[in-house]
This record gives C-alpha cells, structure tokens and sequence, in this order.
C-alpha cells in the first residue's frame, strides 16, 4: 500500500462504464510519431499511432467533467476495457487540515492494449502511463495526423494499417464506501492483495494477488532469501572459522613446546627419546 497526496480540485465520478461515442472522428484522433518502446528488454524506436489529446475534437469523445485529466473517482473503467494493476492506497485529500482515506486503485486500457507503467520518461508529453497496442493488417485502417516534425512530404493525414498504437491510460479508484454505487461490481481489495489485471465478470479465487501485508526497503523476497540461505551461510562461516582458529591454537601450543624443547636441549640436557 502506498500514500498518495491530493490537492487538486475533486475528481470526476464515474459510477457505469463510459462508452465512447462510435463517431468516425473520435475514432480517428491520432498522430503518426516515433517513440522509444521495450521490446525484449531492450530499447527501440518504432513509428506509432499515439492518441493526440491536444487536437481540439478530442475533448468531445471523453466523459464529462473531464477537464483534461485522466483520473476519475469514484469510477470504473470504460465499457470493454481491462482494468490492470489493481491495489490500495492510502490518500491524504488536504482541504481544510488533513484527511486520509483508503481507496483501491487501478489503470484502465482499452481491449488489446496493456500499460507501459515503467515508461516514465515516454516520449509524448500529454501521454503519462501509455497503454500499448498493435494495429495488424487484418483489422480496420486509421486515418492519422501525420506528426509535423516529421517529412509529411506536403499531406496532412496517412491511412496506417499496421503498427503500434498507443493511448494514456486511464486511473480510477474507489472506496469501500463507493462499491455499492458502482456497476459492474468491482473486486474486494486489502492492503495486502495486489491484481496484474482484471475483466468484469471475472471471478477472483480465494488467496489470489495476497501478499505479506508488511513491506519494507529490501522486500520480502529479500528476507526470506537472507533466512533460507544467508543465516545458514553464516553459521557455516562461523563453524568453520571457529575451527580453524582451535586448529590455529593447537599448531602455536605444538611450535612453543618444540621451541622450549631446543632451548633446553642448548643449554646441556637431553631431550627426547635418547635421554639416559
């Protein structure tokens, strides 16, 4: 669970699923542009669809009271889309004082899309978290802005029918309080449970996404690693050095009592097995 501070104005609700109208130029509302991707755990620069909230039409597709964020509480996702990355957070709303309250939390992308959470630094400034997607050459074409950096070669527009496509994700969150306004039902979330990803309908098992409730800097994999195998590593150590030193202990009592031995052996008597 994390602490996430607020001082924006309230957050647009969304209690059904928004659905988008089906209107060619809401459909259409992309620009052709290069961005950096990680495919393979390696970085490469590709050409994409990315959704272009800037142009002036895009305002009319979204939900309202959306005044250009991407947040809405309490909320669901849009109709059809997948929720991912479903946990709780801890919110401090500061009006007059402080007020913190618990609200599960999640990323919405549309069907066949999944979010780029760790592109932090994504190339486009309007696109926070980016929900990734692919354009195959069996599906409809988009008619796309060609970017004006780019050699647009004098037109305008392009029609793409393959490649990738990218839109912001959307975030929604909810408190317990909230569930019995919000359609669909929505899972039941602890501070120790965490879900990848989840579709209404789905039904979520007993135990599934729990984890250790209590966290800290090296994570409990980290620990449970350190008592399986480094406090046994270490009692090794210690074993082994403490043997060694009796070994160590033993070797000097022998070599001082040789050395004792040649000391009397100079000054006249004799030693060892021939002594009369």
């Amino acid at each position: 669970m994390t602490t996430t501070v607020i001082t924006a104005p309230p957050l647009a609700a969304l209690t059904t699923p928004f659905n988008p109208p089906s209107s060619s130029s809401c459909a259409s509302i992309f620009d052709v542009t290069r961005i950096k991707l990680l495919f393979n755990d390696s970085e490469q620069i590709v050409t994409a669809l990315v959704s272009n909230a800037a142009d002036p039409r895009f305002a009319a597709c979204q939900p309202t009271g959306w005044a250009g964020r991407f947040s809405f509480s309490p909320a669901v996702c849009p109709s059809a889309w997948t929720y991912y990355e479903l946990s709780q957070t801890v919110v401090q709303i500061i009006t007059e004082g402080k007020a913190s309250s618990t609200y599960s939390t999640a990323y919405c992308c549309a069907s066949g899309f999944t979010p780029q959470v760790s592109l932090r630094s994504f190339a486009i400034p309007t696109i926070d978290v980016p929900c990734v997607g692919t354009l195959s050459s069996g599906q409809p074409p988009i008619t796309a802005r060609l970017n004006p950096t780019d050699d647009s070669g004098g037109a305008s527009t392009t029609i793409v029918t393959q490649g990738a496509v990218v839109h912001q994700a959307w975030h929604v969150s909810w408190a317990e309080s909230d569930t019995s306004t919000l359609s669909p039902s929505l899972p039941a979330l602890t501070s120790s449970k965490y879900l990848g990803s989840w579709v209404p309908g789905q039904t979520v098992a007993p135990g599934e996404g729990d984890r250790p409730s209590e966290y800290n800097d090296l994570g409990w994999g980290s620990i449970m690693n350190f008592i399986m195998i480094g406090i046994p590593i270490i009692g090794v150590v210690i074993l082994a050095s403490a043997i060694g030193c009796c070994i160590w202990c033993r070797k000097e009592r022998r070599r001082e009592r040789r050395a004792r031995g040649l000391t009397m052996a100079g000054e006249g008597e004799v030693v060892g097995p021939d002594a009369k």
